[in-house]
Formats: C-alpha cells, sequence, structure tokens
C-alpha cells in the first residue's frame, strides 16, 4: 500500500477491477489509470445524491474513514474525483498528511466561491471550466491549479465498421434539460427521436409520447457508441439559466462519435468544447431557433465526410493525454 493513491469517485462501481463498472464510458474515469495495488473507494451514487450532499455541506464519513487509514497505512496521495465527498475534510488530512499530494477538481467559478478556502489544502486543482480557473486565479491558486478540457482516450470511440445511420436526433441526458423543447420537435413528427425509456418516460409529463419516438436501453459504454453513431444530430436542450456545465459528457461523447451537436449558444460549458467542430447553437427556450439550427445539423449529420471531420477535431481536442500525464507528475 506504501506507493498506492486513494481514487475517490463516487459515480464508479466500488469493484477492485475499474474497467468492469457497468462497461463505462473511458470519459467517466477523469484521467485515471486503473492499477492493482491503489485503493479504489468507488460508491456509485446518483450525481444528485452528490450534489445534495454538497449543497447541504455535508462529509461522506465511511469514505473520509477509509482514506484516513489507507493514508496511515502508507498510501502516498488522493485522486479525489467527487470533491463533495470529502471537501470539508481538507483541511484536517493536509494538517495529518502534510506532505501527500491532494488532487481534485472543481467545476465552476461559483464553487471557488463558496469552497476557496479549503480548497487551498489541495495540492493541485484541475477546472473544468474557465471560469473556475480565473476564480481561482483570484483567490491566490494560479500557481496550484490548471484548466484542462476533460476528455478521454479517442481510440475508444472508433469502431472498424460504422453502424448505418437510422435515426434524425438522440435525446439522452436528462438533468436540468427543457423538456417541452424535445416534446415540440416530437409533435412536429418532422424527425425521429432516439432516447432511453427513463428519458421517455419524463418526456411523457410534459406531454403525449409520439410514434416517431424510439426507445433503447444504454447497457454499458458500447451500447452508448451505437445510439450515438446511429443518429445524424445529439439535441442538448439546456435552460438558458443553468449554473453547472449541463451536457457537458453528451457533448463530448457525441463529437467523438462524429455525431453533430445542437446545443443552445450561452451555457457553462468550457467556450473551446462549445464552439468545437460539429457544434450548432440555438437560442435557449426558443423553439423556431432550435429547428433552424437543426436543419443544418441533420444536414451535416447525414454527411459522411463532414462525420469524420468531427470526429477527428474532436479526438485532438478532447484527447485525454494530457489529464493523464499531469496526473502521474502531480501524484509521484
Amino acid at each position: 500500500m506504501s506507493n498506492s493513491i486513494v481514487y475517490i469517485n463516487s459515480t464508479l462501481q466500488p469493484w477492485s477491477d475499474l474497467y468492469r463498472d457497468g462497461d463505462i464510458c473511458p470519459l467517466h474515469y477523469w484521467g485515471y489509470s486503473d492499477f492493482q495495488q491503489n485503493n479504489l473507494l468507488c460508491i456509485k451514487n446518483s450525481r444528485i445524491a452528490i450534489q445534495l450532499r454538497y449543497r447541504l455541506g455535508g462529509l461522506d464519513i465511511p469514505v473520509l474513514w477509509r482514506t484516513y487509514q489507507r493514508l496511515k497505512k502508507g498510501a502516498k496521495a488522493i485522486y479525489l474525483v467527487t470533491p463533495p465527498d470529502i471537501l470539508a475534510a481538507l483541511p484536517f488530512l493536509r494538517y495529518r498528511f502534510p506532505s501527500k499530494p491532494i488532487v481534485t477538481w472543481v467545476w465552476t467559478a461559483d464553487d471557488v466561491r463558496k469552497h476557496h478556502r479549503k480548497l487551498k489544502h489541495a495540492t493541485h486543482i484541475f477546472c473544468l471550466t474557465e471560469d473556475a480557473k480565473e476564480a481561482l486565479d483570484y483567490h491566490g491558486m494560479e500557481k496550484k491549479s490548471s484548466f484542462h478540457l476533460w476528455g478521454a482516450a479517442p481510440e475508444a470511440f472508433v469502431d472498424q465498421s460504422e453502424p448505418k445511420l437510422e435515426y434524425d436526433l438522440n435525446f439522452l441526458g436528462l438533468s436540468r434539460r427543457d423538456l417541452t423543447m424535445i416534446n415540440n420537435l416530437l409533435e412536429s413528427k418532422s424527425y425521429s427521436v432516439v432516447t432511453t425509456p427513463k428519458a421517455a418516460s419524463a418526456l411523457e409529463t410534459t406531454g403525449q409520447v409520439q410514434p416517431n419516438l424510439s426507445m433503447h436501453e444504454l447497457h454499458g459504454f458500447s451500447a452508448l457508441k451505437r445510439i450515438l453513431k446511429k443518429s445524424r444530430v445529439t439535441v442538448i436542450p439546456i435552460f438558458s439559466d443553468d449554473n453547472q456545465p449541463s451536457g457537458y459528457t453528451n457533448l463530448v461523447e457525441s463529437l467523438l462519435c462524429g455525431t453533430p451537436v445542437v446545443i443552445p449558444k450561452e451555457s457553462l460549458i468550457p467556450r473551446r468544447a462549445l464552439y468545437a467542430k460539429g457544434v450548432f447553437h440555438y437560442e435557449a427556450g426558443n423553439y423556431q431557433s432550435m429547428k433552424q439550427t437543426l436543419t443544418e445539423a441533420v444536414k451535416t449529420g447525414s454527411d459522411p465526410d463532414a462525420r469524420q471531420l468531427i470526429q477527428e477535431s474532436a479526438s485532438t481536442l478532447f484527447n485525454g493525454k494530457s489529464i493523464k500525464d499531469s496526473l502521474r507528475n502531480l501524484l509521484q
């Protein structure tokens, strides 16, 4: 254990073999590479549960206790992917283990404003958005923070044979989504749409599910890739006042599959990602603006050459190698 790290990510399964976690998209490892001697504190909490605990300012006491035990036994560093788990205890951990690296993430400038005193006890802070980096600089942490586009290994999204296009649009995420916009699209019967049964159930609360809506369970990363690659466009209908970078994972996964994205032009998603090749913008909450944008996006998503260019560009922009290299140096 003396040469291990403590890896904390509440959104993954608590198995020793991390890569059996339901065939999960490699994006969700946040640059981490599994090694047998490492200590994986993974709980499979929902994002809602994590955010609730975060807003309440609470700790995950079992995770803190296990982290403390592992550090006492010689673990050399902490990689904290889901900060709410032990953020409040960073001052204590730094006091008890002054020389051990603690690396974590922060998403937004608002997160920094609320928790900059605790974040100062980290060795390094990765920033998911440009605004978060600016806020850390303001609070004197410019030397211990860096902005990185969250990405993954692009080769994981490339298949030997691409499936045939089957749907005009896919709609997969539910968090902070404007479901009324999707129902309007369905009612127009202008597009074939694919989604998950869970998302379809949510749509039933805002309108009647239409016959041009197909449903597929997403059992693992392979199923996710098939849906994205069979779709001409991914629609991410977030609200204009969203205070989180909602839809980021949907955007990155889609572009790495060569699928264009339609999303409001104003968002907390990093600007380099929001204006990447293959991303089309509309006015949030404006159905006519979305329809006009979709016309161009669907045309692009029907062109194999255009899709290949989108995938190639995304493979460079969202290559997770820089995060892995940074982690390797920081956690030594």
